[in-house]
């Protein structure tokens, strides 16, 4: 998921949101801020406590300047220092990033940088810092890291003398301001991750890491684990389920709303799940097309647009099957007017 909070001077983050921010972002956190000196120094951690303390002396010392801090949650390249943002675009500027960037931002499989990483080494260190100034030029640069289905937000913070602001935020529509404080979502916020998953006899309460990894993923038997779930916000549901949100956006539904609205599947701490049976809800597939309305006319509207040849993965079977027009199973529904229809599926 990933955060940033992009403090302006004279306001503060408090610790609550601190913790939070960290244990729904577990992978590192940084901070950078501007010296005495006019310089911009950076401090990262891969601990909780040791970067507490290390980020509540610089907002002790120096918030009389704008403040930048990034938590990070791993989604591409290694859990290491090294991928912790902020990162240096030049001598007196930094940069933090949170969302998933387009594919042509993407890092070879075998590299070990982060997304982020290979944006900042083969486009922000090449780019002219002044242009920051330029609205045109940060609109452009808003839309060009926004990937169909994934809001990216940048935040740069700098210390150079040609530019008029201590921060600049790129697509701040896609974040929040909290008591003067720009959140790019709201991970700052506590969540109650109220999903329990059994192995054997252990029962353990999931990070936002395990619930993306291990919810979005795979398909878990709605015995396996009670629910007490929450509604995510546009901006964490969008960032936890992107997998979900590129195969909805395909058949048109590009926001939560009409997700909820056409297909009938809401994105929770427990993953996305069904409104009218609440069960886990994969994108294309669904366990309760024989039971729920939105379910089954989600489904017709599918089969119809894809003109019924294409590869979906059912979450109650192991191997992936290819549907095609003569290959509908004899799964029936009940109309309203009491005749029998073939589902699609």
């Amino acid at each position: 998921m990933c955060i940033i909070a992009s403090v302006p001077a004279g306001t503060t983050v408090t610790k609550k949101q601190i913790s939070n921010m960290w244990d729904r972002n577990p992978d590192g956190a940084g901070v950078a801020y501007i010296d005495d000196k006019n310089r911009v120094r950076v401090v990262k951690s891969m601990e909780k406590k040791d970067f507490m303390s290390k980020l509540g002396n610089v907002l002790k010392k120096h918030n009389k300047r704008d403040i930048l801090i990034h938590f990070r949650i791993r989604t591409h390249g290694k859990v290491c220092i090294d991928n912790v943002h902020p990162f240096r675009v030049s001598k007196d500027t930094v940069m933090a990033h949170n969302g998933m960037l387009p594919d042509f931002f993407e890092p070879s499989p075998k590299s070990d940088w982060s997304d982020t990483k290979f944006f900042v080494e083969n486009f922000a260190k090449n780019m002219d810092i002044t242009a920051l100034d330029d609205l045109s030029f940060t609109n452009m640069l808003g839309e060009m890291i926004d990937a169909d289905n994934y809001q990216n937000k940048l935040v740069f913070l700098t210390a150079d003398k040609r530019l008029k602001q201590d921060s600049y935020i790129i697509n701040p529509q896609h974040g929040e301001y909290v008591d003067g404080v720009w959140f790019s979502n709201s991970s700052h916020c506590k969540v109650n991750f109220g999903t329990r998953i059994k192995t054997g006899t252990t029962t353990f309460m999931p990070s936002s890491r395990d619930t993306h990894d291990a919810m979005v993923r795979y398909h878990f038997d709605d015995n396996d684990y009670d629910v007490s779930a929450e509604e995510l916000p546009e901006s964490d549901s969008m960032e936890m389920y992107y997998e979900d949100y590129a195969e909805y956006h395909a058949f048109g539904l590009t926001t939560s709303k009409a997700i909820k609205n056409d297909a009938g599947v809401v994105f929770t701490t427990a993953g996305p799940r069904c409104t009218e049976c609440g069960n886990y809800a994969e994108a294309l597939m669904r366990e309760c097309l024989e039971t729920c309305t939105k379910a089954y006319s989600w489904a017709s509207k599918v089969w119809d647009k894809s003109n019924g040849d294409f590869e979906v993965e059912l979450p109650f079977a192991i191997s992936t099957h290819v549907f095609s027009k003569t290959q509908i199973v004899d799964n029936k529904k009940s109309t309203k007017e009491g005749k029998q229809e073939q589902l699609p599926f």
